[in-house]
Order: structure tokens, then C-alpha cells, then sequence
């Protein structure tokens, strides 16, 4: 699959635009680069916005 940027929204209501697989490699490669960030949700090319509920992992 092909990287496409995507609009994370970080803990404390940040934004950070970060290519990506899909929206969770995003945020993980994210992660990767600034350990102490939280991603709290996506913006996907096609689907909008990705909110974790209580039953997702929030990446750290």
C-alpha cells in the first residue's frame, strides 16, 4: 500500500499531518519519532475522522 498523509489529532488537541500505510501506521510512525506524543484520532482521505472508543489501544 501506498503512504498517504494523514491529519492526526494529538493529546492536547494538536494536529500533525504524517504519511502513513493507513491511519494507525501514521500514528505509529509518528510515535516512533516523538516517543512522549499520544495520538487520540485520524483524518482519513476517504472516511473521515477515526475516534478510538474504550476498546481501541490509543498508541503511545
Amino acid at each position: 500500500m501506498s503512504d498517504r498523509e494523514y491529519e492526526l489529532k494529538l493529546q492536547g488537541g494538536k494536529v500533525a499531518t504524517w504519511p502513513g500505510g493507513n491511519g494507525e501506521d501514521a500514528a505509529r510512525r509518528y510515535v516512533d519519532c516523538f516517543r512522549d506524543a499520544v495520538v487520540v484520532a485520524w483524518r482519513t482521505p476517504r472516511f473521515g475522522v477515526h475516534i478510538y472508543n474504550p476498546n481501541d489501544r490509543i498508541i503511545e
